[in-house]
């Protein structure tokens, strides 16, 4: 089980799973990855018990005192229900408290020890990466008829399962619950859909942006030209390109969101932000990050691997993450060039450099972080 921040989920599993069939697995490299199992439980947080918990600490060495507040905060917990107007108290004796910052960090902990004991092979939280269906549907159960001893329940009818083209699609069962192939999945805020492509992801993005833009419409339209823009750029734009560091896009994608923000631009009466920079400076910050990781994570794994043994499917294979990075950075070469900005100064050797090897350039910190801002100041 590997730990492993959103980003580098997202990359990871729209890599292994959605792009490319004909990609290894990035720990054993013994088998290809083909699938996801998106495990839901009933009830975590209430039902997860606290003797595990506790075990989970006292194994990552946590303070003798913080333990035992913790224990005195969830174990002194009361609960309040009212009936006709008449009002019960009752002691909470198990799972974390709800609104407490530190549930989500103990619930994630006894869990990821959890899985460790159940289900070592690969997997991240309750996603399971497998290469068959027959694989995802044994380590499923093995993990369903485990989890009740530890107060946890998977909840079959909210489970998905995504696959791609290389496997062949079979529903599976999971105590004794027929789970349906999905077409599209919702993780960590992301539609992936099982082609890969990301039309469906886009419109949500764009729903997310008027969504926030409606929200502030008033103070917008009330405000100074400074304060709109300031309003608009903190609040639409990051809603609308949330997780974009991650994807594979084409050049479609990116106008559907250039004319969503044109529109709401215009009606605040500002200058509309270029999405093209936009985008390409997330991914260039977030490439960035890969290119200085260590090799032992998933996110560095699956963007540099070799998928060395698998026979080449026929057809124009489907773009990669990295060979993204790569295609963006051409397009914004030529789309600069055609606009008379590139010129000759810094930004043009270093955007013509990044091209030829950004996971080597990227490992200097603060020339890259330099380069991506330059992207979005256009200097």
């Amino acid at each position: 089980m590997l730990r492993v921040p959103t980003t580098a989920m997202l990359t990871t599993l729209a890599e292994c799973v959605l792009n490319k069939g004909r990609a290894r697995n990035p720990v054993t490299s013994k088998f290809p990855v083909n699938l996801g199992v998106f495990l839901d439980f009933t009830c975590a947080f209430d039902n997860v018990h606290w003797t595990k918990i506790s075990k989970v600490l006292n194994n990552l060495q946590i303070g003798r005192n913080v333990i035992r507040a913790l224990n005195n905060s969830n174990s002194s917990a009361i609960g309040e229900l009212s009936v006709l107007n008449k009002k019960m108290k009752f002691k909470i004796r198990r799972g974390v408290r709800q609104g407490d910052s530190s549930s989500p960090l103990l619930f994630a902990l006894a869990l990821q020890a959890i899985l460790d004991e159940l289900d070592p092979a690969p997997s991240d939280d309750v996603v399971l990466f497998a290469s068959s269906v027959k694989e995802a549907e044994d380590r499923a159960n093995r993990i369903a008829m485990g989890f009740p001893k530890y107060g946890l329940n998977i909840n079959p009818s909210k489970t998905q399962i995504l696959m791609n083209k290389y496997v062949t699609r079979s529903d599976i069962t999971i105590l004794n619950t027929r789970i349906e192939i999905s077409q599209k999945v919702k993780y960590l805020g992301r539609t992936f859909a099982d082609d890969g492509s990301l039309t469906e992801e886009v419109a949500r993005r764009i729903r997310a942006g008027w969504a926030a833009f409606n929200v502030i419409r008033r103070e917008v339209l009330q405000s100074p030209q400074k304060i709109r823009n300031r309003l608009l750029t903190t609040t639409v734009i990051p809603a609308m390109t949330y997780g974009c560091e991650t994807w594979t896009s084409k050049v479609s994608d990116t106008k559907r969101l250039q004319r969503a923000v044109s529109n709401m631009f215009e009606i605040a009466g500002c200058d509309p932000q270029d999405m093209e920079k936009q985008i390409l400076r997330r991914k260039l910050k977030w490439a960035g990050h890969v290119s200085r990781m260590k090799y032992n994570i998933w996110a560095k794994i699956v963007s540099e691997w070799d998928p060395r043994g698998s026979a080449r499917p026929r057809g124009r294979p489907p773009k990669r993450w990295a060979e993204d990075i790569t295609d963006s950075i051409k397009i914004f070469i030529h789309n600069e060039a055609l606009r008379g900005n590139l010129g000759h100064g810094r930004l043009r050797i270093g955007i013509l450099e990044a091209k030829r090897a950004w996971s080597t350039v990227g490992r200097n910190r603060a020339t890259w972080r330099s380069l991506a801002r330059s992207i979005q100041d256009g200097n």
